[in-house]
């Protein structure tokens, strides 16, 4: 059962959420409204925290107005577009609840079903996260998005049908013992499952975008295939990510000589052939041997300590202390 927090003590939140912002004016005066109904009406200390990732519509004009006529109303301006994991890691530096909902700014969730991911956290979990069952994105984007989960899913053992929902709910001590960076918050589940922590999901209503436009492309692909493998090696490799360095660079060395000599005794092909069946072999070879690189370097860079991946530009209060991450640490309000 969840041990609402007394609404009329302001000395701390028991919900802070984390929305990160870029170029989304039009959508959050009625987020911001909504969310607010929707935890006031369930009478928990709340907190809302919008951060703006470099937008240049307005919308640092809106949030600021946003902050000044609620006190639960707080922002972070970011000087440049860092990405949504920086966006994301900048607002969980400064929450105070203890949880942390995070949620997209394009409402294409339903602000009103954080109620569902709070009771759900309440069961004993320590991430939920939202389940977008009937998608309201395209057919290509749905599919991509579906092939993401299948692939993730089998490859890490982790059963979730949704993985990059935007609408999750954390217990603090997730964030006290995982960093959000470089693309990371696309399988936090993955990284909080390895880590011991208890993972679900619920189903949640997903909607059309309303405003502005979908920052969907082919590098949100390729994105998404890198971080199909790190989330692979820290979930089935924690403790060992070297053999798994290893197995993927002997697999795509056996693929590249496969690719090389299969041809040469199954079609015969004349020295024309020969040179773009070498080249080809070379550049799968060399592909492997990058990608090798790239995960070894994400795994020395995520054991190693970081700086932020962003620099704020201005915040809604005095809100960025060296012990902050320290002071959060409370009792989490949840009777398991």
């Amino acid at each position: 059962m969840i041990q609402n927090a007394n609404p009329s003590q302001p000395a701390r939140p028991f919900v802070s959420v984390v929305v990160p912002v870029l170029n989304e004016r039009p959508s959050l005066e009625a987020l911001c409204q909504r969310m607010t109904v929707a935890l006031a009406g369930a009478k928990y200390a709340f907190e809302i925290i919008f951060v703006d990732d470099g937008s240049t519509d307005g919308s640092s004009e809106t949030i600021r107005g946003l902050a000044r006529s609620d006190p639960r109303v707080r922002y972070v301006r970011l000087r440049a577009n860092f990405g949504k994991s920086a966006a994301l890691a900048a607002g969980i530096r400064v929450a105070r609840g203890t949880v942390v909902a995070t949620i997209d700014a394009d409402l294409q969730e339903r602000p009103e079903e954080i109620a569902l991911l709070l009771e759900k956290l309440a069961e004993g979990y320590d991430v939920v996260s939202g389940w977008r069952v009937r998608r309201g994105d395209s057919r290509l984007r749905h599919g991509a998005s579906a092939l993401y989960n299948v692939v993730l899913g089998r490859l890490t053992g982790v059963t979730l049908h949704d993985f990059n929902c935007g609408f999750k709910c954390y217990r603090r001590a997730v964030f006290e013992e995982i960093s959000v960076y470089g693309g990371r918050h696309r399988y936090l589940p993955v990284l909080a499952w390895a880590r011991g922590f208890r993972v679900a999901e619920v189903a949640v209503a997903h909607g059309p975008r309303l405003h502005g436009r979908s920052r969907y492309g082919p590098g949100r692909i390729v994105d998404g295939a890198f971080g199909i493998l790190a989330a692979a090696m820290a979930a089935r490799f924690a403790n060992n990510s070297g053999s798994f360095l290893a197995t993927l660079a002997l697999a795509t060395l056996a693929a590249g000589i496969g690719m090389f000599v299969a041809p040469i005794l199954i079609l015969s092909p004349g020295p024309r052939w020969d040179a773009a069946i070498v080249t080809l072999a070379i550049l799968f070879a060399a592909c492997a041997v990058m990608i090798v690189v790239a995960l070894a370097a994400d795994l020395t860079s995520s054991s190693a300590p970081r700086e932020p991946e962003y620099a704020i530009a201005e915040t809604s209060d005095d809100l960025i202390t060296p012990s902050a991450a320290q002071e959060s640490r409370v009792q989490d309000g949840f009777s398991r």
